[in-house]
């Protein structure tokens, strides 16, 4: 899968790993490497997976909330002049609390939108028939927006640039 390299001097933090051609870190290729683990666990029990994730729901929602509000305080309070995001990096543990919470709170309620097969399952199903034109060109949306905001000076207001954008 890959080969193990060191970088002379930089101690473990150097190390590399060589996968297909690249360099890749290994504290990112540990990463992905647990992501990958842990969606081959889920596929190789699949039936209890599905029911952990709906029985999971609760608890999963309140560390997702919890984790959240912990990161973004995180991400505000180290923010100057710019919103620094080297602050919710992949390697923080509560970004990973969200991410595998939220795993497992889109995947219950995937499942029992499926089971109930309601309006909103109906309307899902369209929008994600039809919404792929519009997941290519959101990047190139969100470019003309950043046109508009480098400009504006964010020092000790970044709450309510943040609450604003989310609402806009």
């Amino acid at each position: 899968m890959g080969v193990l390299l060191s970088d002379a001097g930089l101690g473990s933090l150097g190390q590399r790993f060589l996968v297909c051609g690249h360099l890749v870190p290994v504290f990112l290729f540990c990463d992905v490497l647990f992501y990958f683990l842990l969606g081959g666990i889920c596929a190789f029990g699949l039936t209890r997976f599905r029911k952990f994730a709906i029985d999971a729901a609760g608890w999963a929602a309140a560390a997702f909330i919890g984790a959240y509000i912990w990161l973004g305080y995180d991400v505000l309070r180290y923010s100057t002049e710019r919103i620094n995001l080297q602050v919710s990096t992949y390697l923080k543990p509560s970004t990973s609390v969200i991410i595998v919470c939220q795993l497992l709170l889109l995947y219950g309620f995937a499942l029992l939108l499926r089971q109930r097969q309601g309006r909103l399952y109906r309307m899902l199903r369209f929008i994600g028939r039809y919404s792929f034109g519009g997941f290519l060109s959101h990047a190139f949306v969100l470019m003309l927006v950043s046109l508009v905001t480098r400009s504006i000076p964010l020092s000790g207001a970044h709450l309510p640039a943040a609450v604003i954008t989310f609402c806009w």
